[in-house]
């Protein structure tokens, strides 16, 4: 063979080797360039727990009875929810009110109660008392006493109405949700008994906004 026709068929051999990486890298760019840019999908937001359960004293107003005592229960009321724990707090005015004391109602049954979870203290006026199931035990839904509080009146103290009021920490707890699942909270007036002319002006807490 020639070395002229050897060379030529050497350089188209060559070229057409050219020719193919060319095309190949060109595809791969086209490809490149035409790739969907991966997206990071937006996160769910968190749904709102579902609070449906009230807390209530009663009665509304309350009495102090001829012997200088008296008492309100705590109700509560779950609704859709099936609650595992309640943590009270309540304001009063140690002016007014002393000798208080709270009862666990028939709600629970042989809840968890630790001494440091129930406290009165007689000088702030706050009153702390809380009850929980233990994991094993069933919640509870609907409705019942959770819990009774008697009190005195303050000899002398010439203060003819008070209030017991729900603080901001009081809370529900329902297993599996956080926080809590407490709707509403409602207090009550307290009639201490004094007579008119023993009356001195009217001295009241201003019920806590939930």
């Amino acid at each position: 063979m020639p070395t002229r026709t050897l060379a030529l068929i050497v350089g188209l051999i060559i070229l057409t080797i050219v020719l193919l990486f060319a095309a190949t890298k060109t595809t791969q760019e086209q490809k490149t360039q035409i790739a969907p840019t991966p997206t990071i999908a937006a996160a769910s937001p968190t749904p709102t727990p579902p609070a449906y359960t009230t807390l209530e004293l009663s009665p509304n107003p309350a009495h102090i009875g001829p012997a200088g005592s008296g008492k309100v229960d705590v109700l509560i009321n779950t609704n859709q929810n099936t609650v595992s724990g309640v943590q009270i707090e309540l304001s009063y005015d140690p002016k007014a009110l002393r000798t208080i004391t709270v009862t666990p109602g028939t709600f629970f049954q042989k809840p968890l109660m630790f001494p440091e979870w129930n406290k009165i203290d007689q000088e702030t006026g706050r009153i702390s008392h809380a009850q929980v199931l233990l994991p094993s035990q069933e919640p509870i839904k609907g409705k019942g006493i959770f819990a009774t509080i008697t009190f005195s009146r303050v000899l002398g103290s010439g203060i003819s109405q008070t209030e017991l009021s729900f603080m901001p920490k009081t809370t529900v707890t329902q297993f599996g949700i956080s926080p809590s699942v407490l709707k509403s909270s409602k207090g009550a007036v307290i009639n201490l008994g004094v007579t008119q002319s023993m009356q001195t002006p009217q001295l009241t807490t201003s019920p806590v906004q939930q």
